[in-house]
């Protein structure tokens, strides 16, 4: 059997489980829809075009969260970002900007920093691991900017360690190089650095956060700074089509996504220790890093995927449970994203345990 209609059928069996390990429960459209229609009794209208009590609401609400000035809802981080990159571009004077190989920037957008907004990257440290000072210090040639991703999901949601950041933040201030953050999943940063989100992101110039990562919002972004960057961003936002008509779904899903998912990120974390720990008890089985900085790490098991995906699908049919996301192929097996949320937190560690060694005893036997 080929490796698409195994994911196709790996897809399907995961659909039908009533328990899964990662995540936050999930919902059919029909199932949000319901939920949505109820909560949007709190707001006696919709948004229209940027305006209006429910998208304000939710932008103040956040800036007041992470205690800064101003903030702008959007479609996408991918506009988001490129938009924030484009202005402190034409406020410094310089169209390269720098940011680490694995940014989404980088690695996800078709470098629509460069055909889109004419800007230059220039990409520093090493990919498989977090930048420091001395990366930055190596630049060389003006900058407008430093991108910076809290945590860093393609080497497993790593953080630099407190001093770093700071440092890196005083090395970019002090030479008037604006530091924006990545922070799509920086609501999971606060357990490692043992501080609230506002004294994180007082280290940076502009912040951009997801609205569906670990939030749960239907899609959508923000984009924080001060009330003058706010202003010029809104221009760039209905420049590239990001200013739409209404946004409503999307905003009652993020207003009830923080009221109710952003608090399942403190067990999270603590599940994430004892996981990770669990996985690297076990034969050909290990995670990067070793011990979680955040809610995510990388699991990699040294199994092929065919052989993984045949027999989670085997074994989910019979246990109705998901364990693991979709696979990805990896030089000596698999790789697999853990991102952990509510669904975790909804049995004890010794209920996960079971099924865990269950399962792995089947995926690590003979072919």
């Amino acid at each position: 059997m080929d490796m698409e209609h195994l994911k196709t059928q790996f897809q399907d069996a995961t659909r039908q489980c009533t328990s899964a390990l990662v995540g936050h429960p999930t919902q059919t459209m029909a199932e949000q829809l319901q939920s949505l229609a109820q909560y949007a009794m709190k707001f006696s209208a919709r948004d229209v075009y940027g305006s209006g009590a429910l998208i304000r609401d939710l932008e103040l609400r956040v800036a007041t969260l992470f205690n800064m000035p101003d903030a702008l809802y959007l479609p996408s981080g991918t506009l988001a970002q490129p938009i924030a990159l484009k202005l402190w571009s034409e406020e410094k004077g310089s169209t390269r900007f720098a940011m680490h190989g694995t940014c989404h920037i980088e690695l996800h957008e078709q470098q629509g920093y460069k055909a889109l907004y004419g800007l230059d990257a220039v990409l520093i440290g090493s990919i498989d691991r977090v930048p420091t000072v001395i990366d930055l210090e190596a630049i060389d040639g003006k900058i407008a900017a430093i991108v910076l991703e809290l945590p860093m999901r393609e080497i497993g949601g790593q953080l630099p360690s407190w001093q770093e950041l700071v440092a890196m933040s005083d090395w970019a201030r002090s030479r008037d190089i604006a530091f924006h953050l990545d922070g799509a999943r920086i609501w999971q940063c606060t357990a490692y650095f043992n501080r609230p989100i506002h004294d994180i992101v007082a280290l940076f110039d502009s912040v951009y956060v997801s609205l569906y990562k670990d939030v749960g919002a239907i899609s959508g972004a923000l984009l924080l700074a001060s009330p003058e960057f706010i202003a010029k961003a809104t221009v760039w936002a209905r420049r590239a089509g990001g200013n739409v008509v209404t946004a409503y779904p999307s905003l009652l899903s993020a207003h009830k996504g923080l009221d109710e998912n952003v608090g399942a990120l403190s067990g999270a974390s603590e599940a994430a220790q004892w996981l990770a720990a669990w996985c690297n008890q076990q034969p050909n089985t290990h995670t990067v890093p070793t011990q979680p900085h955040t809610t995510m790490f990388h699991l990699f098991i040294d199994v092929s995927p065919e052989v993984v995906l045949s027999r989670c699908i085997q074994w989910m049919a019979q246990h109705n449970v998901a364990l693991l996301p979709m696979v990805r192929p990896y030089a000596t097996g698999c790789k697999f994203e853990i991102n952990l949320g509510w669904n975790i937190q909804a049995h004890e560690r010794a209920w996960w345990v079971s099924k865990l060694e269950n399962l792995w005893e089947l995926l690590l036997s003979p072919e």
